[in-house]
């Protein structure tokens, strides 16, 4: 077991949530808004779809508004079930 800032590795990554989480896309929609105070307009956030057998579409960040939130999007149409993600921010 690591001590790397406020995340703990164990068996996977601790993120702070002021970095990172897992979110949804729930059915019906085709994107779900996601809090993130660390978010900045021009770095990157990694978006990867959780869960298996489960639809498979590509997910995309959308609309960020510094310090506030980001939009995550699927490809086109709706989201026949929920599409849980996971994301991290970087700055």
């Amino acid at each position: 077991m690591q001590f790397i800032g406020l995340g703990r590795f164990f068996h996977g990554v601790a993120v702070s949530n002021l970095w990172g989480g897992v979110s949804q896309i729930n059915s019906g929609d085709n994107s779900a808004v996601v809090s993130a105070s660390n978010v900045t307009s021009g770095f990157p956030v990694l978006v990867t779809g959780m869960g298996s057998g489960g639809p498979s579409f590509p997910l995309r960040v959308d609309s960020i508004v510094d310090n506030i939130s980001f939009a995550v999007r699927i490809s086109s149409g709706t989201a026949g079930a929920a599409i849980p993600f996971s994301w991290v921010c970087f700055r």
